[in-house]
């Protein structure tokens, strides 16, 4: 991406997400409320790594107790989510904070998915193209990956998440194409359809 359509990109997504981001204010506010009091803490920060391999804290909102069995080791995800926490991570709910990891510059609204060290580690070692592709621009909160499994409880295979994480930097951007991303990604978070595998094919623009 050259340095110019960067630029856009940047100052296209802190725009639109301060834009999205107040009117969402009230919802995120009683979300925040019912996180700390079911879970004890409103936000669960996770360390991701961004652009250029900066590290950053990117917040969710809390969906599951933490508990641990009798030798301190955390439970599995589905002993420790309840019903309210299941519904929040189906329908991304829980990702809005991430508008705000946007405003802040870390994150784009569309762009690989955010990956903390081990799988930064993982594709160097063993993927180091898409691993060159996946650090060369902002992760977001949405885009080839994220469009891929919307709305499904499987995780999709090493090789196939690093092709699709890489995939974005490979193709040349464009806001026709951001907003494809967006779109679908509203039109899965609405219709509740699982999202399809992408091919670059379907983002050609005659």
């Amino acid at each position: 991406m050259s340095a110019h359509n960067s630029t856009l990109k940047d100052v296209f997504d802190r725009v639109a997400a301060t834009a999205l981001a107040l009117p969402l204010l009230p919802v995120m506010a009683g979300l925040a409320v019912v996180s700390k009091v079911k879970y004890g803490n409103a936000f669960h920060p996770c360390d991701k790594v961004g652009r250029d391999g900066e590290h950053f804290n990117m917040f969710k909102f809390k969906t599951m107790y933490d508990a641990v069995d009798a030798n301190g080791n955390i439970l599995p995800d589905k002993e420790r989510r309840t019903r309210i926490g299941r519904f929040m991570r189906t329908t991304s709910l829980d990702e809005l904070p991430q508008l705000f990891n946007v405003i802040a510059g870390d994150m784009s609204l569309v762009g690989p998915r955010p990956q903390c060290q081990s799988e930064i580690d993982y594709y160097q070692k063993h993927h180091p193209v898409e691993h060159n592709h996946i650090l060369a621009v902002k992760p977001g909160i949405t885009g080839p990956w994220q469009v891929a499994v919307i709305g499904r409880s499987e995780k999709s295979d090493e090789e196939s998440k690093a092709r699709l994480n890489a995939q974005y930097h490979e193709q040349e951007w464009s806001f026709g194409r951001d907003l494809i991303y967006m779109g679908k990604s509203i039109r899965s978070f609405f219709t509740g359809h699982d999202g399809e595998l992408l091919n670059r094919d379907m983002f050609k623009m005659d």
